[in-house]
């Protein structure tokens, strides 16, 4: 069985909102076992970038995010075109040949995760698709999270599939620790399927912190040097407190974001950090303690229990928590057996592009009727196309083009 070679733009804007991913790859059917109903993609990137945030557009998100604020439905009606215009815009100041492309496949921007509680489950991402299509002139796929809300699942964590066809080793239980503005977590086992969850805080709640306590001087803690500075100073009582509440007992699948680690509960920390007399780096070192020891209790609590002979073999850190060296130091410290590295030292999939390439990998899974493989533990087991379709200047002649895998589920990915 053969499927059609197509070029894809992979597009993402991670919670921390620090530039727009733009990922070209060429996707092509590598192999498929009818019988067994699994399938493998080739995948060749063909060029990544990262196109800066107007400091603007990321505040008017980042406002319609926070409690409190007097966004109006008029605001964000403006700001989910504003947003698609962003992306488009990317896409065009990439120096990507738009000829050779067939399909953008979007994740546009997460402003708000809810899939939990609530009148419903539901999550919302801007970045209106018909603007990116009308600016580049291609077919866009965009909305990947709300096929999976709608069906039962959480959403989020969702490049697990990713991961785990590029990470999967016979003899090892490796992870894929992202630390963006969220954690998460994807566990790979070698003899049972992968599962995924949001570990808690990632970066965001430290960059907030960085922040205030810089008067916008800052907007992230370079390298870990301020958490460095103040480790001596660390409000261990405080970590243990902000760490007992419910989420980080919940048992996977979960997940978060700004409603539980958002800017209002860092404004809240760093006023209570600093009215105890820490210093700035004090205050940046506490937080970031909570951040790695949510991901050391996480693995504790949820995966050494789940996982073969009870042990990690490997972690693989992505995302700008990779580069803290303070947070990668105290994960080292718990797990001194583990080897820690950044995703690059594994995978030819970089830590940088990877949620832009599993993007435009799912765009590819849309429009071929396929499927990502669900994880273990997940609230349903059905199977959802994700993705929704808004057709571009090339829609008639993508489509004559397109050999569908009706139904089978991806299960590897062979990245050349």
């Amino acid at each position: 069985m053969t499927g059609k070679k197509l070029n894809v733009v992979g597009l993402n804007c991670g919670t921390s909102i620090d530039g727009i991913d733009v990922a070209q790859l060429e996707v092509s059917l590598e192999q498929a076992d009818n019988a067994a109903g699994f399938f493998s993609l080739n995948v060749k990137l063909l060029h990544y970038s990262e196109a800066q945030i107007d400091p603007h557009l990321k505040k008017l998100v980042l406002d319609t995010c926070y409690p409190g604020k007097s966004t109006t439905i008029a605001d964000v009606c403006d700001l989910n075109f504003a947003i698609g215009e962003a992306f488009g815009n990317a896409v065009l100041d990439s120096g990507i040949n738009l000829d050779e492309v067939d399909l953008i496949s979007s994740h546009g921007q997460t402003v708000w995760h809810e899939p939990r509680g609530g009148v419903r489950n539901s999550t919302l991402q801007l970045g209106e698709p018909s603007v990116i299509s009308q600016l580049t002139g291609k077919t866009v796929v965009s909305g990947f999270r709300t096929a999976e809300v709608a069906v039962g699942r959480q959403g989020a964590p969702i490049c697990g599939f990713l991961e785990s066809a590029l990470l999967h080793d016979d003899a090892k239980v490796i992870i894929s620790q992202n630390i963006g503005g969220i954690g998460n977590a994807t566990v790979i086992d070698p003899k049972l399927t992968f599962f995924q969850f949001d570990t808690g805080p990632g970066n965001m709640m430290i960059d907030t912190a960085v922040k205030i306590l810089t008067d916008n001087q800052k907007q992230y803690d370079v390298s870990g040097s301020m958490a460095n500075e103040g480790e001596n100073e660390i409000d261990h009582e405080y970590v243990e407190a902000f760490l007992n509440q419910p989420y980080f007992g919940l048992s996977p699948p979960k997940t978060t974001g700004r409603e539980l680690f958002g800017d209002n509960v860092s404004e809240r920390i760093t006023k209570e950090l600093i009215s105890k007399g820490l210093s700035p780096s004090g205050v940046v070192a506490t937080i970031t303690r909570i951040t790695s020891e949510s991901i050391s209790r996480a693995y504790e609590m949820h995966v050494l229990p789940q996982v073969t002979n009870s042990e990690i073999d490997e972690i693989y850190l992505c995302g700008g928590g990779a580069y803290n060296t303070n947070l990668v130091k105290n994960l080292q410290k718990r797990f001194p057996t583990t080897k820690v590295a950044k995703l690059n030292e594994r995978s030819p999939v970089n830590a940088e592009s990877k949620e832009a390439v599993a993007f435009a990998i799912l765009g590819y899974l849309c429009i071929t009727g396929a499927y990502a493989e669900i994880p273990r533990f997940s609230e349903s087991e059905e199977k959802t196309h994700m993705g929704v379709i808004t057709p571009g200047k090339n829609f008639n002649r993508l489509f004559s083009w397109i050999s569908g895998l009706d139904g089978m589920v991806l299960k590897n990915v062979i990245v050349k």
